[in-house]
């Protein structure tokens, strides 16, 4: 018994595909015959163009330009360098811009604040004129008679903050 054959392999990705399907139509419309049951591109066509590729630098696969994919990334902020590699808006140039500029005023901040002993060197007058001193832990005014008198140690740290041996 002779069988007819319903499918054929698409010349672009080496799978089957049912002939009479969406595909098939495709490319029977665009650039292809079927011809003694495999397709044959026709020599009136214009050469293939490759399909331009992505590479997302995130996951290391392969995005295919104008796919679902590819807009998605797209609509949320990815870029493309050196027409290859698809950039996360939070590794790109500006971004790291930014953090660099933030760190630098962070880093200044922390150098502009002044230690327990700088405070108190400072202001070692006003404290006593007003009978207080500074908690060395949260830096809380503590009033003289308030302090803890078990040691020494004990004397720099309000009762919240006093530690536990």
């Amino acid at each position: 018994m002779n069988r007819v054959r319903n499918t054929v392999i698409n010349p672009l990705t080496g799978r089957t595909i049912r002939i009479g399907g969406s595909v098939y139509n495709q490319l029977l419309f665009e650039a292809y015959d079927h011809i003694n049951g495999e397709l044959v591109r026709r020599e009136t066509v214009h050469p293939s163009t490759s399909r331009q590729y992505y590479l997302n630098t995130e996951t290391n696969r392969l995005i295919y330009a104008r796919s679902r994919r590819y807009f998605e990334l797209m609509r949320a902020g990815w870029d493309i360098k050196e027409d290859y590699y698809l950039i996360s808006p939070w590794r790109s140039a500006e971004t790291q811009a930014i953090l660099a500029e933030a760190e630098r005023q962070f880093a200044r901040l922390n150098n502009t604040l002044l230690s327990y002993e700088q405070i108190i060197e400072t202001y070692r007058d006003r404290l006593v004129e007003l009978n207080i001193t500074l908690c060395k832990n949260c830096l809380i005014p503590i009033k003289l008679e308030e302090r803890p008198t078990a040691n020494d140690q004990d004397q720099e740290y309000c009762n919240e903050c006093t530690p536990s041996e």
